[in-house]
């Protein structure tokens, strides 16, 4: 019997070491900084620091986003066509830490150019961060799947995911804005942008270290090409896209992975706002913004809810008391005691949703292949990747073409009654829209009562075909 190396790779249903988990977390936080800062600041930052128009904006984060509509699904085709001896997923990481870090930090990079050139930079550094972007996030959710069979730990590992995630979202709500401040002393543009940079030293740093010490644990037909057994049969676009048929469950969740993501970049671009017109203190920021990573509590306490209650039911319940929290800031929009219960609430509430969602996607990849036999983990991660990406454009556009419509100005110190409703609309209403429309999808959402079968039938012809290449 061969002993196990990285060039032959063993599959394990069971255990997922601690460091896997931990790097896996890191993985997660290794964008967080990054992306968190990216949607929270951006827009404040193209309109208010970098002087570009608003409409400008707004489009070009909706037109970069057409390049998402590309590059998603061509990486996630790259993923699953990738086999090497260091496994599928993982040498990704290696290959776009450096790109991730770069572009990350140039997003606040403000040269002295024209409007028109600097718009032109903005266009350029934001889709080289979209899609290196992409490039870590499609590997780092297709790997998973790939990590182990075992359903509870996935659910383990993407705990560890997601509460590193938050951890790094947390501290990036706290530190931000105090860094700007200190670096920049009273130079908003290096503030931004000296703080971007050691974010993206943080992302190039945990990718790497991603890299080195998860390791996959690759399907029976994957092994059996490493050790030279067989020849494993080459993939079509049509044998991946066979992964997503009869796939019902993966469509509903893509809407609410959609409209999450909306979500998150509307309300994290408009609290800016909020607190600078409504609220009249930035200040508040720091800590307002860090109640958002109350998640962290749900988010541990998941995979034992997880034991009584359905994924479904704990998402939807999620769901309904982010409504609940952003009613409360409805009900007394100037009260400062309403916007700390209500960011409180919602802090809470987005621990389901961020804690199953991938964990859900996983089990669809497993539906995917119970109904047809074909396993598309980097395809069906980049359709999730892509949407969310899209989402992200979408939603910054949103808040630019709202805060145009209402009539926002960046040079008053007191805005229009229009631009104020426009204001509350970016971070209260639509929000509440996302998060409905969420509900109205997982209403349709029944698959967590036949997991169970599914798991039973994978285990079985995995059973077959490890038997299968043991016995060449």
């Amino acid at each position: 019997m061969m002993n196990r190396t990285e060039t032959e790779p063993q599959i394990i249903t069971g255990k997922i070491p601690v460091v896997s988990k931990l790097a896996y977390g890191l993985g997660d936080a290794s964008t967080t900084l990054l992306r968190i800062v990216i949607m929270t600041y951006l827009t404040f930052f193209y309109t208010d620091v970098a002087k570009l128009d608003p409409l400008a904006v707004g489009t070009m984060m909706l037109v970069t986003q057409i390049v998402n509509l590309v590059s998603a699904p061509v990486i996630g085709v790259l993923v699953d066509r990738t086999h090497t001896k260091r496994g599928q997923s993982r040498p990704w990481f290696l290959g776009v830490a450096v790109p991730l870090g770069i572009f990350g930090a140039l997003c606040f990079c403000t040269p002295n150019l024209s409007p028109a050139w600097r718009l032109a930079f903005a266009y350029l550094t934001y889709n080289g961060y979209n899609i290196a972007n992409n490039a870590l996030h499609i590997p780092l959710g297709s790997i998973l799947p790939n990590m182990s069979t075992d359903p509870n730990e996935r659910l383990s590992a993407n705990s560890w995911r997601m509460n590193l995630g938050q951890c790094a979202g947390a501290l990036s709500a706290l530190i931000t804005v105090p860094l700007v401040t200190w670096i920049g002393q009273g130079n908003e543009p290096r503030g931004y942008f000296g703080t971007a940079c050691l974010y993206g030293a943080f992302a190039v740093a945990c990718t790497l270290f991603c890299y080195f010490a998860i390791h996959e644990n690759v399907m029976p037909e994957d092994q059996a090409k490493a050790e030279g057994k067989t020849q494993r049969q080459k993939g079509s676009l049509k044998h991946d896209l066979a992964g997503l048929k009869y796939n019902l469950p993966l469509y509903l969740l893509l809407i609410v992975d959609f409209m999450n993501a909306m979500f998150t970049t509307i309300s994290n671009s408009g609290l800016m706002y909020y607190l600078k017109y409504q609220v009249h203190n930035v200040a508040l920021m720091p800590t307002v913004s860090v109640l958002s990573y109350l998640a962290i509590i749900v988010i541990a306490a998941v995979p034992t809810l997880n034991k009584r209650f359905t994924k479904r039911v704990l998402f939807i319940f999620g769901l309904l008391s982010i409504i609940i929290g952003r009613v409360v800031m409805i009900a007394f929009p100037s009260s400062v005691i309403a916007l700390y219960i209500g960011m409180i609430i919602t802090g809470l509430a987005l621990g389901f949703g961020t804690a199953l969602v991938y964990t859900m996607v996983a089990d669809c990849i497993d539906y995917g292949e119970y109904r047809t036999g074909a396993r598309s983990s980097g395809l069906t991660y980049s359709l999730s990747s892509m949407l969310e990406g899209i989402a992200t454009g979408v939603g910054a556009a949103l808040v630019g073409y709202v805060l145009k419509w209402g009539g926002y100005d960046a040079n008053l110190t007191d805005q229009s009654s229009s631009a104020m409703t426009a204001i509350h609309a970016v971070f209260l209403y639509i929000p509440i829209a996302c998060c409905a429309v969420s509900l109205i999808a997982l209403c349709f959402y029944k698959l967590d009562h036949k997991l169970p079968e599914v798991n039973k039938v994978l285990a079985e012809r995995h059973a077959d075909q490890s038997a299968a290449i043991a016995a060449e």
